[in-house]
This record gives structure tokens, sequence and C-alpha cells, in this order.
């Protein structure tokens, strides 16, 4: 399914951006895309049934932001219920988006301080969500990558267990693998935070955009043992090079069966990437949800 799904912004300059809701797409094997302009965004809820305790079919949600600086891309993943999703992508959509995607530089220098301030709204309005009193403590997580082209940088963040790859054809690497400064996987809304407290459960950083072909950010529906693929950046390097060069066909999955919009390189690369997840998941007989957002480098 091809959907569009446009959202209210206060932004100053031309933007144009996209959610995917968890709570909108609940049927096993369905496959929601939007694309613009080289971003994409991807969502399931699995290819097989979840095998753990969760409330929500789909409690995962993807993002895109494109502006005249650059391109956001984000993904979160609910735990216990959608709603910490649902607020992590309204607050960064509502507050944060629109500025981080216009014209003036965002250094590597500045980017520490913005993404923190976005982590610690997100948690306060999670936190203080009135669900709270019906539901209980949900939570999410959440990764952002933020390409600049004209500073050449490519920014990333993240709470919690979600990916942000940085793609290239021979050193495919997950930014934020390694584990925050509290040595503990941390969810956005799990108690109140204090900028000082909130960086020791984040990682925040940048790369020089150079030799980057592509960047994924995914929910860990794509890597978990037993769940996802194996060889996850080994296939993301394979994906995203026949999609930008011509060659898309993945499997079953080809640009020639898309009808909307015919030869999208980023919808072909997203749509592939869930494919083979989603059969990877059947195989294993255990399912997760799986947001994806990617975006591929102008010029690469």
């Amino acid at each position: 399914m091809i959907m569009n799904a446009p959202l209210s912004s206060a932004a100053i300059y031309p933007l144009s951006r996209a959610v995917l809701y968890g709570r909108n797409c609940t049927h096993l094997q369905e496959t929601d895309l939007i694309s613009e302009n080289g971003a994409s965004i991807g969502l399931s809820r699995g290819g097989a049934a979840k095998t753990y305790d969760h409330v929500d079919p789909n409690e995962d949600y993807a993002f895109f932001a494109l502006g005249d600086g650059g391109i956001l891309l984000a993904v979160a993943d609910g735990h216990r219920g959608f709603e910490g999703a649902d607020t992590a992508i309204f607050n960064l959509e509502e507050y944060h988006a629109a500025r981080w995607t216009e014209p003036e530089p965002i250094s590597a220098e500045s980017w520490p301080g913005l993404a923190l301030n976005c982590f610690v709204n997100v948690n306060s309005a999670i936190f203080c969500h009135p669900a709270r009193a019906t539901k209980g403590l949900f939570r999410t997580t959440l990764a952002l990558a933020l390409i600049r082209p004209a500073e050449g940088l490519l920014h990333y963040a993240s709470v919690g267990d979600s990916h942000v790859y940085r793609v290239a054809p021979s050193d495919t690497a997950d930014l934020v693998w390694e584990k925050s400064a509290s040595g503990a996987v941390y969810y956005l809304g799990g108690a109140k935070e204090t900028h000082a407290s909130m960086e020791a459960h984040c990682i925040i950083g940048s790369e020089p955009l150079a030799d980057t072909s592509g960047v994924v950010a995914a929910t860990d529906g794509i890597s978990e043992r037993g769940i996802g693929l194996t060889q996850v950046e080994a296939t993301l390097s394979r994906i995203v090079s026949q999609a930008r060069h011509g060659n898309p066909r993945n499997g079953n999955q080809s640009c020639a069966n898309l009808s909307e919009p015919e030869g999208d390189p980023a919808l072909c690369a997203t749509r592939n990437i869930l494919g083979e997840t989603l059969e990877a998941q059947r195989k294993n007989k255990a399912g997760d949800n799986l947001a994806l957002a990617l975006g591929l480098i102008p010029g690469a």
C-alpha cells in the first residue's frame, strides 16, 4: 500500500513530511510505503506473529521531513503500547523538523544540543501523557538521522535499541550500536529527566557525508536474533546499491511491481528491505514490528 499522510506544520521554509502510524498498520505481512524526492518510509506489523508479550499489534512509527537544507529521518519503537512512539513523532514533527531541515547550517558542534533538547522534550511529553492514567508506563525508542548535504554532514542520535545505518558499498555500519554512557538501554518516557541526566542515556554524533550512498533508520525488528536478518549491513549495502544503479530487482521484490511512482529508487530500496526482513521473520516463525526511514544521498 502506498499512502499519503500529511501533517500540519508551522515551518517557515518549504517542508514536505510524512508519517506512517503503527496504530493504522495492524495486519501481518501488510506493508505501507511513502516516498518523495529521495526519502522513503516503510512500516509493517511483521512477517509473523510476535512471540513475546505486548499491548498493541503495531507499536512502531516512521517519519521523514524534507526541507531546503536537509532530510530528517526518524523511527520510533513503542513499548507497552503505541502512545510513546506516537507522542515522539508528533513532538519531532511539530517542534524540531522545520528548524533542522531549513537552510541555516547545523554544525557538528551545535547538533548535540539540538538533539538532546529534542529527547528531553519528548521524554517529558510521554511522561506527562494523560493516557498514563489508564495504560500505565508506556515508553519508546527514538532514532534520528539528519542528512545535511550543504555542510557535508550526517548527524545522528538515538535513545533505545533502534538503529541508524550509514550505508556505503563496502563499509555499512550502525552508527548507534554502542551503549550509552550509562551502560544501559534506556527508553523515553521511563522517568523524569533533565538535560544532564538524559545525556547519559543517548548516543549523539556526526559523520562526514562523503562516500555515503544512503542512510537507513530502522527499529529492531530488522535485527533481533532469531527474528530478523542475520546480516543486516550486507543486506542494506546490496539493496541500496541495486536501487541506486538501476538494478532494483531483489528476489520477488522489484520496482517493476510498483505502479506509483514507477522506478523510484528510494521506494524500491525500502520495499525490498521490508520484504527480505519479513521473509526472515516468516522463516523464523517469530515476528516483530518494523519501521524504516531511508534517504538516498544526492550525487553519491
